[in-house]
């Protein structure tokens, strides 16, 4: 087995965290592109929940509208069918 110096320990170390460190690393062009997609998600997710709201007032709008006229065919029936 050979010795290892501690100064060349210390080179050795250095060289692996930097070929880590360039692994890790994201360039500014593909931050920039994360960038973009998060905002695309978020733009994507409010138009989603908007779109909900609208279907949701909708089926609401539909459902009372429903209502009244079952509530007007009862009346109908019942006071002037009689």
């Amino acid at each position: 087995m050979t010795d290892i110096s501690s100064d060349d320990l210390q080179r050795i170390i250095c060289a692996m965290e930097a070929s880590l460190d360039k692994r890790r690393s994201v360039t500014e062009d593909d931050h920039h592109i994360h960038h973009e997609w998060i905002t695309l998600q978020i733009a994507r997710d409010k138009r989603r929940a908007l779109r909900w709201e609208k279907v949701s007032q909708t089926v609401i709008g539909w459902a009372i509208i429903g209502a009244l006229s079952g509530i007007g065919v009862a009346v109908y029936r019942v006071f002037i069918k009689g």
